[in-house]
């Protein structure tokens, strides 16, 4: 949670459900909410770090795997919540596979969804009663088989992705704009956050970030 309180961020493609969730958790204290109904928009909002994330699971234009795995990636801390209208068992089964902390069928009581976000603001976890399968993996940025990345400044990224092509410290600096030794600095501290010994290990271990 940052010093302004609790961010989050409502994804839907409906309009008037993503204002109805808003207003859900404008009434919980010390939280400011934006909601965003088209991908044009989600995609320009991904720069920005949100504390909890309120996700339809069919939203037209992204892939809601692809967009939990980009959030676990840049920012691991944050809570995870889909509010999806279909709630079929195959559903379920697929969101076991997804980092989540929470599950709720836009098909039950709007108390559910009250119940799930006040939950996962206090540092819980909480799956609709026809989402309980989900809950088989609900600690999995504990498992050993994925990759808790640290939080990364855009720059940081930015360094990371020019390292991953092969460029040089100079082919960096040139296409970042910035200086050779900005550019090792932001290296340095790359490898230190990813507890990497050398360049090489560094970008094995980004290869092996979700997509």
């Amino acid at each position: 949670m940052s010093e302004q309180g609790w961010q989050v961020l409502v994804v839907d493609d409906h309009p008037i459900v993503c204002e109805g969730v808003k207003r859900i958790v404008l009434q919980r204290k010390n939280v400011s909410c934006t909601g965003v109904s088209d991908a044009e928009t989600l995609e320009k909002l991904l720069d920005k770090v949100f504390d909890m994330y309120i996700i339809d699971l069919e939203f037209p234009g992204i892939d809601s795997r692809k967009l939990v795995s980009c959030l676990r990636k840049y920012a691991p801390r944050c809570r995870i919540l889909i509010y999806s209208m279909h709630d079929e068992p195959w559903v379920a089964s697929r969101l076991s596979d997804l980092c989540i902390d929470g599950a709720v069928s836009k098909n039950s009581d709007v108390s559910e969804l009250c119940k799930a976000v006040d939950i996962l603001l206090e540092g819980g976890t909480y799956f609709d009663r026809v989402f309980l399968p989900a809950r088989q993996k609900k600690n999995c940025l504990a498992d050993e088989t994925h990759v808790v990345v640290p939080e990364l400044s855009s720059r940081e990224k930015e360094v990371l992705v020019c390292l991953s092509q092969g460029m040089s410290t100079s082919e960096t600096a040139e296409r970042l704009f910035i200086s050779p030794n900005t550019v090792k600095t932001h290296r340095k501290h790359l490898m230190e956050k990813l507890e990497a010994k050398n360049v090489a290990e560094l970008i094995a271990k980004w290869k092996r970030w979700p997509l």
